[in-house]
């Protein structure tokens, strides 16, 4: 099977103990940052290059574009609609170890609906193979939350983790799906160079364009309703992070490269979770837009994941365009 991630690359880097610190000594990691090095405040243009695709390097910080990147479907993009219900398997693994867990509760959202109060879905338990039977439209968008679970130590306690956006198989066929222990979750900060909050979340994803592919020059920003979670430069404040071509968290990358990968650590959420809008922002024909929006339910001590892709007609409301 191959391991399902795109979206789930912050979790794969952590298993090779990839560190990452902060070059002037202090406790805080500079992220967003213009090429003079200095802060860049939340609605600044930065400097990014056109959105492209490309060919990148572990070391590398810029890309060899090969193309410029996908987005004839910019605002026309709706969800996939999906066909008639096949069942399919769910193979849910432990990303950095691959461990299957007899056990585990998921439920599984086969309109792509999450409720964070209760599973209004379907309730499943992962076998002893660790996978789990279930049933959405073909082609559809469909969701799942993997719950906690404390199994007896830190590498096989499962945190609480969600996924939306996925594309159901076909009738009979198995999707890649993940849980992510305590270990795991835990290195996620030194890897990334901030100190984890309590009771915020994490979400990560790809971002891509109309084919699917991952984009470089792309940035980040995540909003709690219309209201901009800005970075701050305390090492406990909300922290924008990008990936250095190859899957492996940087420190230093100002923009997403060629592997298009996002995450942002010590994002605020209501105690019992909330909704928020992650919006991407690039380069196109020249001009510094918003180029893709997705909303995703998030919750205190837990992994949210979305890639975004180009902006959807039937797509949320980007605030940035507001």
């Amino acid at each position: 099977m191959t391991k399902n991630w795109m979206s789930f690359a912050v979790v794969a880097a952590l298993a090779l103990g990839v560190g990452c610190g902060d070059d002037d000594g202090d406790t805080t990691t500079d992220t967003m940052t213009g090429e003079d090095g200095g802060s860049l405040h939340p609605f600044q243009e930065p400097d990014l290059p056109e959105a492209s695709l490309g060919e990148g390097g572990v070391g590398r910080p810029f890309a060899d574009t090969t193309s410029p990147a996908d987005f004839s479907c910019l605002t026309t993009a709706t969800e996939p609609a999906g066909g008639d219900d096949v069942t399919f398997s769910l193979e849910i693994r432990e990303f950095n170890t691959g461990m299957a867990f007899e056990g585990l509760d998921v439920c599984f959202f086969p309109d792509n609906n999450v409720s964070l109060s209760s599973c209004t879905g379907q309730m499943v338990t992962t076998d002893a193979s660790g996978n789990v039977s279930v049933t959405a439209p073909e082609g559809g968008w469909y969701a799942y939350r993997v719950f906690p679970n404390e199994m007896g130590s830190s590498a096989t306690n499962i945190q609480d983790s969600i996924q939306i956006n996925e594309v159901a198989p076909g009738e009979g066929a198995s999707a890649g799906a993940n849980s992510v222990s305590e270990g795991t979750l835990g290195l996620i900060p030194a890897v990334l160079g901030f100190m984890a909050v309590p009771d915020t979340a994490l979400i990560a994803g790809t971002v891509q364009d109309c084919a699917g592919d991952p984009v470089y020059g792309a940035i980040t920003r995540m909003y709690d309703g219309g209201t901009l979670i800005a970075e701050g430069e305390r090492n406990v404040d909300p922290k924008y992070r990008y990936f250095n071509g190859e899957n492996f968290p940087s420190p230093t990358n100002r923009w997403t490269h060629v592997d298009g990968l996002y995450a942002a650590g010590n994002i605020p959420v209501a105690s019992g979770g909330g909704t928020i809008t992650v919006e991407v922002w690039g380069e196109l024909d020249g001009e510094f837009q918003v180029i893709g929006c997705e909303e995703v339910p998030a919750l205190p001590n837990a992994i949210s994941i979305v890639n975004v892709g180009p902006l959807r007609s039937d797509g949320p409301t980007c605030p940035g365009q507001m």
